[in-house]
């Protein structure tokens, strides 16, 4: 998990924040309506996040909703100075970033239809803990939604040990950089020197081989410093119930059912109530993260997610599904589709149809009406009786998409992001990612992911302004090459064409 920049601002090794997907309000927004909700609509909504950083999770928001408004609050001036930075030169007006401690906001801010808390519950000390569900009670909208991340247990025990080692190793050292390399030789020794073939040796290589492929600032703030107190998810949720919150669900929609649970513990499970249901997946699957979605206590939450509540929704593939996938609709085999880190598994042709249209539409997304009649016309484009198809309804499909959703491998949205379907004559990125792009190798994606670039991808990101054909840009991005400007290697040149397809994937692209 990451921290935010709001512990040790004297630290030398800054932690600027990122984009967080699964915080977007977006997906808020939705579990918050397939639970009976009325939330604010994201477009006319006020949010705020505490724990800003430099803004890089809340600016793509705004940036993408220019009606609402958009507060973030950060104890590093330094962050904040850079996030303003960024919001003067987009030139944007709907979002304030404010330097200030968590404690400071009160009822004076007003109230928010969605609060954002990614990566600081656990790693302040509980004053501020307490403060931070306060916050998401006094300063939430009646139909409001919070978002708190934290790291829990039981997962947590087995990664104290590498916290703890790390931390004696480099006890009184005081430059952060000396103990970032103190902390990686001891892991390293540790992971050499531990008992050969025991329980032990497993369980601390698996943590050292994950904390050794985290970068500096990741591993300054979530194993050097002070403050990381997880919790078990039941003892949270007693905490936010002790400030009139109640459990709205997870923003990993993968989490919402005990269909995550392996399948022989699903039965033994199915009769419990939802919250013993989520201790019990926790202890099972040995969790050391979650996302929690709260809201006020008096909201009455329907917990029976039904298709028949799916008419308002916009329907997309969670993950990047294979380049150029085409499935066989015509086969009754069983095929498992790989979707970044969710798979569908399916034997029937008109289910496989469907998931062809929306492998077909992606990073777009669609709504089931239209998702119906795509998947009708592309098995009658085939040949395949429909008539040997038990269930082509309407609602037969909804039922199928909310099993898919609750999987974790559909994403469903009212208020979808802006992505292009196709490369325009003009192809366009939006002004943050030329932004970015002009300055580092990190992009923000429209479906909020952030997206690494290589020297030369960078340089054709940081020219899509929309008023550029590709034969101009090439022709541009080659004079520049040969003046020297852009170094790259031109071996392993990949074409424009392909470049702007990859950007396209990745939800880089703009209509």
């Amino acid at each position: 998990m990451t921290a935010a920049a709001t512990f040790n601002v004297g630290s030398n090794i800054a932690y600027s924040g990122a984009s967080y997907r699964m915080s977007h309000p977006r997906r808020l927004e939705a579990l918050a309506a397939l639970s009976g909700m009325h939330p604010q609509p994201l477009p006319a909504a006020r949010v705020l996040e505490l724990g800003c950083a430099s803004g890089r999770n809340l600016l793509p928001q705004a940036a993408n909703y220019p009606d609402a408004e958009f507060v973030g609050v950060d104890f590093s001036g330094r962050q904040i100075a850079e996030g303003q930075a960024m919001i003067k030169a987009l030139g944007i007006d709907n979002i304030r970033l404010h330097e200030a401690r968590i404690e400071d906001v009160d009822g004076s801010w007003g109230v928010f239809d969605y609060i954002l808390c990614h990566g600081v519950y656990s790693w302040v000390n509980p004053g501020v803990e307490d403060d931070i569900l306060a916050i998401c009670q006094r300063n939430l909208a009646a139909q409001g939604v919070a978002y708190v991340s934290y790291n829990v247990l039981p997962g947590w025990h087995v990664r104290n040990i590498t916290r703890d080692l790390m931390r004696y190793h480099t006890d009184g050292i005081e430059s952060a950089t000396e103990k970032i390399v103190r902390a990686r030789a001891i892991l390293g020794f540790m992971g050499k020197n531990a008992p050969g073939n025991s329980a032990y040796k497993a369980l601390l290589a698996e943590e050292v081989n994950s904390v050794q492929r985290s970068d500096d600032a990741y591993l300054n703030y979530e194993f050097l410093q002070n403050d990381n107190h997880p919790c078990y998810f039941h003892e949270f949720i007693e905490r936010a119930a002790s400030h009139g919150l109640q459990y709205l669900g997870d923003a990993n929609t993968a989490r919402l059912s005990i269909r995550a649970a392996p399948q022989e513990a699903q039965a033994a499970l199915a009769n419990l109530p939802l919250l013993k249901q989520q201790q019990y997946m926790d202890f099972l699957l040995n969790t050391s993260f979650r996302r929690t979605v709260l809201c006020h206590d008096h909201i009455r939450l329907e917990r029976r997610r039904t298709g028949n509540l799916l008419d308002r929704f916009h329907i997309a593939l969670s993950g990047r599904p294979q380049k150029k996938l085409r499935l066989d609709v015509t086969s009754k085999e069983t095929v498992d589709i790989a979707l970044g880190n969710n798979t569908i598994s399916s034997n029937s042709p008109f289910a496989k149809a469907a998931i062809q249209h929306l492998i077909d539409v992606f990073p777009g997304s669609v709504m089931i009406s239209d998702l119906h009649k795509a998947a009708i016309a592309l098995l009658e484009g085939v040949g395949y009786p429909l008539s040997d198809e038990p269930a082509t309804r309407l609602e037969d499909m909804a039922a199928v998409v909310m099993e898919v959703y609750l999987g974790g491998a559909i994403e469903l949205s009212l208020h979808p992001p802006k992505v292009a379907s196709t490369v325009s004559d003009l192809p366009a990125a939006s002004p943050l990612a030329r932004l970015q792009a002009s300055t580092h190798g990190k992009v923000v994606s429209q479906l909020h992911e952030t997206i690494v670039l290589d020297e030369f991808k960078r340089q054709v990101v940081s020219r899509l302004d929309g008023e550029r054909d590709p034969d101009s840009l090439w022709l541009e991005l080659a004079r520049a090459i040969d003046r020297g400007e852009i170094e790259v290697d031109s071996n392993s040149m990949e074409s424009l064409d392909d470049i702007l397809e990859w950007c396209r994937e990745r939800a880089l692209l703009i209509e």
